[in-house]
Order: structure tokens, then sequence, then C-alpha cells
């Protein structure tokens, strides 16, 4: 739905077309929580194996929040959404 709105409100104001796909392609991530795992239940992927899918990538964002973090010197906003998605992801199994 983020992208449709996005795609229709692009001519009008591209900052807002910009953070719903922002938001979009937030929400198709495999965690828990999000809409990217009803996809994979949909798909028929077992609750174990999107568990183990959840925790994998909410880790490559705790890791590219370091990541960040190191070189930026200040921006933790990743590092802060990871530890979030982590716990989410530990929490709803």
């Amino acid at each position: 739905m983020n992208f449709i709105v996005a795609l229709v409100f692009y001519n009008i104001n591209k900052d807002f077309a910009i953070t719903n796909l922002a938001v979009g392609r937030f929400q198709i991530l495999p965690i828990s929580s999000l809409d990217g795992s009803n996809a994979l239940e949909f798909l028929g992927v077992s609750k174990n194996t999107r568990f183990i899918i959840s925790i994998i990538t909410a880790f490559f964002f705790a890791f590219i929040g370091f990541m960040v973090l190191i070189y930026s010197k200040y921006n933790f906003s990743i590092l802060a959404i990871s530890v979030y998605l982590i716990f989410v992801s530990l929490t709803c199994k």
C-alpha cells in the first residue's frame, strides 16, 4: 500500500512519496511483527524458519547500525531500530 501511495503522490509532494517508500521497504522486512513475516507465512515457510530469518535480519541491521555509528560518530538511528527489531524478534516467537 505504501508503494501505491508513493506513486500517487510523487508529482504532488516528493518528500511524502519518499517517506512512504521508506516505510514500505521497512514493512517488508521478514521480522516477526512486520508484514514481511506474514508474507513468508503465506508462502508456507515454517514458524521456526521465519524466526531464524527474523533473527538474522535483525542482527544484520545491528551490524549495519554499528558500521554507521563507527563511521559517522553520531548517527545511531539504525542501531536503535535494530535493537527494537531484535527485541521484537525474540519476544514474538
